[in-house]
């Protein structure tokens, strides 16, 4: 995943309820670094190797990121082509009409990201994964197939700790939204991610109030239940991070 840090934070514009008399601790994750990996390879082999592991890892990727540091995949990168490319449209009809109807003509259209252009550089289970085997199914290829078995366990290990309510801190209630991600997940180098993601950082620039570079913030409790309740739920959450971590290296390499 992209480099990220813990980092102390003054009460500042997050916590406008705060004040300088809080005996309070906050903490933050924030962004340090971009890196591009690539998936379609390996991800390709495990999908050949067992039909739906695949599609399950990537199902499982995107909840278990949505609980720590959320990951710009091919399918969160079409998420935001809905609303810096298609106006809301999530399909090339619905955003054909709404083009139209703006006065853009055919030619204007021409190098325009469009739903179907965008799908056209997937495998439709890259875009819209389920989660195909259950846990009775992945145990079994835990126990029985050596070559996936790390795949089948990582994910067995991220339902359990999601399970159990692991989870890191968001930016829930600060009007804020980060504009970096946890990892940058393409599918090979010729899909046209890079370039939603440029054009998703150019128009955060044009709104910049509203993003920040920080994954998530809180506040740390300090009386002793509060204290032991955040650290529990807390350590599941690095303990998902972790997880997450080892299931992009399963999946993904450096392009």
């Amino acid at each position: 995943m992209s480099r990220h840090r813990p980092v102390a934070l003054g009460y500042g514009s997050l916590f406008p309820d705060a004040s300088e008399d809080d005996d309070q601790w906050y903490w933050a994750i924030q962004s340090e670094q971009v890196e591009w990996l690539g998936m379609k390879d390996r991800l390709t082999r495990i999908e050949t190797h067992c039909p739906g592991l695949g599609e399950t890892a990537l199902y499982w990727l995107q909840r278990a990121s949505g609980r720590t540091l959320y990951a710009l995949t091919p399918q969160s990168a079409r998420d935001l082509c809905e609303y810096i490319h298609w106006q809301g449209s999530s399909d090339q009809a619905e955003w054909l009409d709404e083009m139209r109807s703006m006065g853009m003509t055919d030619e204007d259209l021409g190098d325009a990201i469009s739903p179907d252009w965008y799908d056209g550089h997937f495998p439709n289970w890259v875009l819209r994964a389920k989660p195909v085997l259950d846990e009775e199914a992945l145990s079994r290829i835990q126990s029985s197939m050596p070559e996936v078995a790390p795949v089948a366990a990582v994910l067995l290990d991220i339902e359990q700790l999601m399970a159990d309510g692991g989870q890191l801190p968001g930016l829930d209630g600060m009007e804020v939204e980060c504009v970096y991600f946890g990892a940058y997940l393409r599918w090979d180098a010729d899909d046209p991610m890079d370039r939603v993601f440029d054009d998703f950082i150019e128009y955060a620039n044009c709104a910049s109030d509203g993003y920040t570079d920080l994954f998530g913030a809180g506040a740390v409790p300090l009386d002793t239940e509060g204290f032991h309740v955040w650290l529990h739920k807390t350590g599941l959450g690095l303990q998902l991070l972790s997880s997450l971590d080892r299931l992009i290296a399963l999946i993904a390499e450096p392009l």
